[in-house]
C-alpha cells in the first residue's frame, strides 16, 4: 500500500451510501472510500480522485505517480518507476490502461 497521495480510479461503487472502493494507479491497493454527500459525488465523479494526465514526451521529466497520456498510443498511464539512464536521460516505466506496462525515454 502506498504511503503518499497518488493518482486512484473508482473500481466500483453502491448507490445510496457513498462508499465507494478506490484503487491506486501506483501499488494496485484497493480501498474503502466515501463522499460526503450525493451532490458532492454527482458533482465531483471519477476527477475528484484522478490527477490531470500530462502529454508524453521524451524531453519532458516525469515522477512516480504522475499520470500521462502517450498520443499515439492513445492511452493513459501511471508513472510507477524511475531509474537514471546515462547524459541526462532517465527511464520511466509506465502502468497504462490498455498496454499495460512499458518503459519508455525522459528527461532526468
Amino acid at each position: 500500500m502506498c504511503t503518499q497521495i497518488t493518482a486512484t480510479e473508482i473500481v466500483r461503487q453502491r448507490d445510496g451510501d457513498g462508499l465507494v472502493w478506490m484503487k491506486c494507479l501506483v501499488c494496485g491497493h484497493i480501498f474503502p472510500s466515501r463522499w460526503e454527500s450525493a451532490e458532492e459525488r454527482e458533482e465531483g465523479g471519477s476527477q475528484v480522485y484522478s490527477l490531470p494526465a500530462r502529454e508524453y514526451s521524451p524531453a519532458h521529466t516525469f515522477a512516480v505517480g504522475d499520470r500521462i497520456f502517450h498520443k499515439a498510443w492513445n492511452d493513459t498511464g501511471v508513472v510507477l518507476s524511475k531509474r537514471p539512464s546515462g547524459q541526462g536521460r532517465s527511464a520511466i516505466t509506465v502502468r497504462f490502461h490498455r498496454l499495460g506496462q512499458k518503459t519508455l525515454a525522459a528527461r532526468a
